[in-house]
């Protein structure tokens, strides 16, 4: 049972964390234009 939930956990950290970098990259690609 733990490890279960340790790997549930670890698959949402990674998906926060691909949230993230998606959103910098977006503010990143709206930012470029702006140049």
């Amino acid at each position: 049972a733990g490890r279960e939930l340790a790997e549930r956990d670890q698959a949402e950290n990674i998906r926060r964390v691909k949230q993230e970098m998606a959103r910098r990259v977006e503010m990143g690609m709206a930012a470029v234009p702006a140049r």
